[in-house]
């Protein structure tokens, strides 16, 4: 059911992505035949393959599978088995492992605190540094003379 499933997405991958995308990233991809029917394996013949088609493509495929088939509700990218183990324990476990693609929002909160403090600290600084150097014009000295 799920090879046939595959090539329905591949069809519809097929006008969406251009010719290089597909032969590259999707014509190596096979499905796994599972006796879940709630879920899409898609195997890749290594971790570079698996790894690119999940970060750019999953929401594509996951879209696409939901449309010929809305019953499945997952789709999971995995290494196949000729695939070094190691490396497929590595990949499977990853998310563990990796540091999120992009920061939080407190971390740009904080980075963006540090750099506004800077920035006041650089600007007070430097008209400190004028102040310091500016000489206030000197006031001539009042002669308190008498008139007689």
């Amino acid at each position: 059911m799920h090879k046939a499933l595959w090539q329905y997405i591949l069809s519809d991958v097929s006008s969406k992505v251009s010719k290089n995308v597909l032969d590259t990233w999707f014509r190596p991809l096979v499905v796994k035949d599972q006796n879940d029917h709630l879920r899409l394996v898609v195997c890749a013949p290594n971790i570079v393959v698996c790894d690119f088609v999940e970060q750019h493509y999953k929401r594509l495929i996951y879209s696409l599978t939901k449309k010929h088939v809305p019953k499945i509700n997952a789709v999971e990218f995995v290494v196949a088995e000729d695939e070094d183990p190691k490396r497929t324990f590595l990949f499977e476990n990853k998310r563990a492992m990796d540091m999120p693609s992009q920061p939080g929002p407190f971390i740009l909160l904080f980075l963006t605190a540090i750099l506004l403090l800077t920035l006041l600290w650089l600007v007070r600084e430097t008209s400190l540094q004028r102040a310091r150097h500016l000489r206030w014009p000197e006031r001539p000295e009042k002669q308190n003379s008498t008139h007689s």
